[in-house]
């Protein structure tokens, strides 16, 4: 007689921060931790950061690392097929805090394998640049300065989706000191009103529960747990008035 033996679950869904897309996510205030990126074109990026960290920092805007962290903007060289990206971590306060400063800069041409925003770029970026300073925990705060209209919105955040997957099994992901993940589109994009962030908040919700169950091996996303979460899913749109 073979008897099959579930393996212990290390499925980490329930450790992973959440996403959240809105018009005015709360800024990183004086001796808050974690990260600000701003995302888009040089032209664009470096034409609104002085708006964004006004907007979503307190940082000074006379600081002397955001003239430096401009200075890494304007000098990072942007190659067509994976752009380019800098950071610097500055003190926030009373220097018992500190702020990760992060640009990512999209390439302006593109294929025709590639959308006009380049996602590619920003789930190749994020995955690397969107982290926590060491020892510490925080928020991440992602600005995007390229989307054009709402297509872009949400191409943008379904790359965004896919760099914080809902389903890991390493033991050191880079994620864990990241208490929440807020997006938004910069003021000037024309994708920005409410009906087209909910969109995009439902599509990045859906990229990250399908990568969850491509991504989870069958000893854990077993035919029991499929038909428990096709249940919960019904069970949600039940409780939202769906029939």
């Amino acid at each position: 007689k073979l008897v099959f033996r579930q393996q212990q679950s290390h499925n980490k869904e329930n450790m992973v921060s959440p996403i959240t897309f809105s018009a005015k996510p709360a800024k990183l205030g004086r001796a808050s931790k974690g990260v600000l990126a701003v995302v888009g074109t040089r032209e664009r990026v470096l034409a609104s950061l002085d708006a964004v960290v006004a907007a979503y920092t307190d940082l000074q805007a006379g600081d002397a690392n955001l003239s430096v962290f401009r200075s890494l903007l304007e000098s990072a060289e942007v190659p067509a097929n994976k752009g380019a990206q800098a950071s610097m971590v500055v003190p926030n306060g009373d220097g018992s805090a500190f702020l990760k400063l992060v640009g990512v800069l999209t390439p302006t041409k593109n294929s025709r394998h590639n959308a006009p925003s380049r996602p590619d770029v920003v789930t190749r970026h994020a995955r690397d640049l969107f982290k926590v300073p060491s020892g510490q925990q925080g928020r991440v705060l992602a600005v995007f300065a390229n989307a054009k209209d709402s297509s872009d919105a949400l191409c943008l955040g379904s790359a965004l989706a896919r760099a914080f997957p809902l389903y890991s099994r390493k033991k050191d992901s880079g994620t864990d000191a990241i208490t929440a993940v807020d997006a938004t589109f910069w003021a000037e994009s024309a994708g920005a009103d409410e009906a087209t962030l909910k969109r995009v908040q439902v599509t990045a919700d859906g990229v990250r529960r399908a990568a969850a169950m491509v991504d989870a091996p069958c000893n854990e996303l077993h035919t029991s747990e499929f038909v428990a979460r096709a249940r919960a899913v019904v069970d949600g749109l039940v409780a939202e008035g769906v029939q």
